[in-house]
């Protein structure tokens, strides 16, 4: 096996040095050297404020008591019913 390591690596270059690499003015299409410069819009207006990691943790409880809520009444009526 190690004897045909440096065979295949030879291999490996050889084919490299085959590849046809495209010039760079051909890879860049020529509409956008004639693309107008795109507006500049200011960061402060974008940025949405996050709600804070107390105020989220607050929600999911409340959430998740009033699931677990539910879930024990329909236990219950199936239970009295079944």
């Amino acid at each position: 096996m190690w004897r045909a390591l440096p065979l295949t690596l030879a291999l490996c270059l050889a084919l490299s040095a085959c590849i046809e690499v495209p010039e760079l003015d051909q890879a860049v299409p020529d509409w956008v050297d004639k693309a107008p410069y795109p507006e500049l819009v200011m960061l402060d207006g974008l940025q949405q404020s996050e709600p804070s990691p107390e105020t989220e943790a607050l929600e999911l409880e409340q959430t998740l008591t009033a699931r677990a809520d539910r879930l024990r009444r329909r236990a219950a009526s199936l239970n009295a019913g079944g």
